[in-house]
């Protein structure tokens, strides 16, 4: 069975570019030949460049732009080799990237959060599946990113989604969400990047160049800006148990707040290393989270400091309730750092197990397998 998967495409987000791996390994798990359709909608950083000789002299100079360049390149990299998209792009005028398959699978990722700006209000029709199919049309764990859809996006997803043959997505909240405008039932099913177990995704982890042979260290992965009170508990704990610091920035950081482009371009399989190796993690991002969780590393979530990237709060409430570790996991600069490295995952593998399980079987209803 051929199936296509749109998500969102191009961007340097680690939670974008792993969950998109995620979708296709599960996918291929059942006998699917999956691909990630390439969309007129990500980037098209190749084009720029030819384009713009003047980009490539600033970036050999390390002049303007050269961190999200070299950021860029990484991923890209990342991408070609992981995440098996198609040859043709899709586009409103030339939508032939999806026609020759059985199935779409749609998510996961905030592929239905259309408060992200005009990028995803102008592929609204692509993201939701208002285009002709003759195959199933099925979301999986998309989310919505957000508290609400906002008022003009109401009838054209409800007339798009009402042709899908199955709906889930990944937070309790985006159930109800997503269910007040289609009639199609819709489920919950896990964040696809907790379908891969840590042996698993340990198989495409790199070392990063800038980590020494032995060395330990806390990481830190923040999308949102870390308050004085936050950075300092973080140092405290670093300079108490002799480990280096190791902060990973987001993609919208300004160049110049990037303390150093080395740590600013890890690539997402270097990600993987981090988390896996690390002696502790401090993150205000889900999939920050989800991936301590994965690897069993003690982990502090703190509520994301800021007006520009969503407040993922209520997200984490569902995952962290689920797995039954919301009494230790939640950030308080107010804990003892002699506590800090405390962790109680007993009550995950059976759940975890158990949320694979449903997830599985609802791909398999959808897709007839």
């Amino acid at each position: 069975m051929k199936v296509k998967v749109i998500t969102i495409t191009g961007e340097s987000n680690y939670g974008n570019s792993l969950q998109n791996y995620a979708v296709i390994q599960t996918l291929n798990s059942l006998g699917c030949e999956a691909q990630t359709v390439k969309t007129e909608y990500e980037p098209n950083f190749t084009k720029l460049c030819k384009k713009n000789l003047k980009i490539y002299t600033k970036v050999a100079l390390k002049i303007k732009n050269y961190h999200w360049f070299k950021r860029q390149m990484r991923f890209k990299k990342f991408s070609n080799r992981y995440l098996c998209k198609t040859d043709k792009v899709y586009s409103e005028t030339a939508p032939t990237a999806v026609d020759d398959c059985d199935a779409i699978i749609f998510g996961s990722d905030q592929i239905w959060n259309f408060t992200l700006g005009e990028r995803m209000k102008n592929g609204i029709s692509f993201y939701t599946g208002g285009f002709d199919f003759n195959g199933l049309k099925i979301a999986y764990s998309a989310s919505v990113g957000a508290d609400y859809i906002p008022d003009d996006f109401h009838d054209i997803m409800s007339k798009n989604l009402s042709s899908f043959a199955a709906i889930s997505v990944r937070e309790q909240q985006a159930r109800d969400i997503v269910g007040s405008v289609t009639d199609v039932p819709v489920d919950v099913t896990v964040d696809p990047t907790l379908m891969l177990d840590k042996s698993q995704w340990l198989k495409i982890a790199k070392k990063p160049k800038y980590v020494h042979n032995g060395e330990h260290f806390v990481f830190t992965y923040f999308l949102g800006t870390q308050s004085d009170s936050v950075k300092d508990y973080i140092s405290a704990v670093g300079k108490k148990y002799n480990l280096r610091v190791i902060s990973l920035q987001s993609e919208w950081t300004e160049q110049s707040d990037i303390f150093n482009v080395d740590i600013y371009s890890t690539s997402p399989d270097e990600f993987l290393w981090l988390v896996a190796n690390c002696d502790i993690v401090f993150t205000d991002s889900f999939h920050g989270s989800v991936f301590s969780i994965i690897n069993e590393k003690p982990f502090r979530f703190f509520d994301r400091n800021t007006d520009f990237v969503g407040n993922m709060s209520s997200r984490l409430d569902t995952i962290f309730d689920k797995f039954q570790i919301g009494s230790w996991c939640r950030g308080n600069t107010a804990e003892n750092i002699d506590d800090v490295f405390f962790k109680d995952y007993s009550n995950v593998p059976q759940t975890l197990s158990n949320e694979r399980a449903n997830a599985l079987s609802y791909l398999k209803n959808a897709l007839g397998i």
